[in-house]
């Protein structure tokens, strides 16, 4: 999606209304690995070689993964594996760093009880790290700042989420920016126009973690060391911050109209909005360009419809317990007392802008799903029936329901039997 020769440069050649979403999960996933080496390259610990190091030391070895356990019991800990950091899966460095942490006194032990090897430099490595009481301290903070990015992450879901995205990405980034400057510094200012570089809190006032901040503390750690930590903190913060406003889809223009469609803000909203869609989107402009005095009736329609009437047609308690598309789909289904439709262009734009991409999560999962079906164990799977098939399955896998709850019916057994054996008749190589 770059500005040179890109996918989106083509197809705005084609298609100038097209949309592009600016892949915010995976800015996010970017900017948490990104910024990283801001912090290793202030604080010399760079997390993704600890992650990787750790994993694949125990990885494939009996005697070392039974070594750790032992450690384990001994240090009164419930031994558990270490867990992989894959720098493609989306922010597996919080899970990879919080196991790290539950297991820390155990490993520790087992590392310093290891004899000094020369050939074996992961080792090296590892025991330095662990003699390092900075190590933790440093951990500590990845753990402490990492749910920041995970929780604005929320936006993989596959309902629609448009219209919370901007609120969403406005929030991370000011809880970043929370955790390091005085909040005369970025209160009520546009994000665009705050300068991340000053109105910095004072060392001791930097969010780098209670837990970080307590270690410090309980180990005598000496100031230089938590100054160097400190500091490391905030370049990691400051870049954060600065990546995220660069890349993030937040001066995007369709990025904020979405707003217009959320039932909790449409006291609030201006018809403009949906003019903007129907104006720069030929499908809805074919559909409803002509009758604009008639989609603002609607809209002033909409504009005072009530909590109580959504709920008494969708037979609930309250609206927040619907999906905005669920509030939609009923939106759409009201009926005048002469039997008329209340919303049919009003539903025909909403329709429309709910089907916008909030997220390339979704298509990130079923390249997932293909290269652990389509392995190199089995090559030969066709892309025309048995992979696709196999997709389908996957991503519907009947309603969400895992596979050892489900209890089909006896009308699905009835027609499975049937397909099976109508597919075994047509593929027999010989008759009896």
């Amino acid at each position: 999606v770059g500005k040179n020769n890109s996918l989106l440069v083509c197809f705005k050649a084609k298609n100038e209304s097209i949309y592009i979403n600016g892949r915010p999960c995976h800015v996010l996933h970017n900017a948490a690995q990104h910024v990283s080496k801001a912090f290793a390259e202030a604080s010399v610990f760079f997390v993704q070689d600890f992650l990787v190091d750790l994993y694949y030391y125990f990885q494939g070895s009996t005697p070392r993964q039974v070594g750790a356990a032992e450690f384990a019991g001994f240090c009164d800990q419930e031994y558990q594996r270490v867990l992989k950091y894959a720098s493609t899966r989306w922010l597996s460095m919080k899970l990879a760093v919080t196991r790290a942490l539950k297991q820390y006194r155990s490993l520790k032990s087992y590392f310093d009880s290891q004899a000094d090897k020369k050939s074996d430099l992961k080792l090296i490595k590892l025991k330095k790290y662990f003699h390092d009481p900075m190590t933790e301290v440093c951990l500590f903070f990845y753990q402490s700042v990492l749910p920041v990015f995970s929780n604005a992450n929320s936006l993989q879901k596959e309902n629609p989420q448009l219209h919370h995205m901007v609120d969403i990405l406005e929030s991370f980034e000011r809880k970043l920016l929370g955790r390091f400057m005085c909040l005369d510094g970025f209160a009520n200012i546009p994000l665009t126009e705050i300068d991340p570089m000053h109105h910095h809190l004072s060392d001791d006032k930097v969010m780098i973690g209670f837990s970080s901040r307590r270690l410090i503390q309980s180990n005598d750690i000496l100031p230089v060391e938590e100054k160097t930590v400190v500091s490391a903190a905030k370049e990691f913060m400051v870049a954060a911050f600065r990546y995220s406003r660069e890349h993030l889809p937040l001066t995007d223009v369709v990025a904020h109209l979405p707003e217009a469609v959320d039932f909790a803000k449409r006291a609030t909203m201006d018809f403009s909005n949906f003019q903007f869609f129907v104006k720069n989107f030929e499908t809805l402009h074919d559909r409803v360009g002509e009758d604009m005095d008639s989609l603002y009736n609607k809209f002033a329609h909409y504009h005072q419809l009530s909590d109580a009437t959504i709920i008494k047609c969708a037979n609930t308690s309250s609206v927040f317990d619907l999906e905005l598309d669920s509030l939609w789909d009923i939106s759409g289904q009201m009926k005048a007392t002469n039997d008329i439709l209340c919303f049919p262009l009003l539903f025909e734009v909403a329709k429309f802008v709910l089907l916008l991409p909030h997220s390339n999560a979704s298509e990130e999962r079923i390249f997932s799903i293909i290269q652990k079906n389509r392995t190199n164990f089995r090559p030969n799977l066709s892309l025309d029936k048995a992979l696709p098939s196999i997709l389908t399955c996957k991503i519907n896998h009947l309603y969400h329901i895992p596979c050892h709850k489900f209890k089909p019916s006896n009308d699905l057994l009835c027609r499975v039997k049937a397909a099976t054996n109508e597919y075994n008749t047509k593929h027999a190589s010989f008759k009896w």
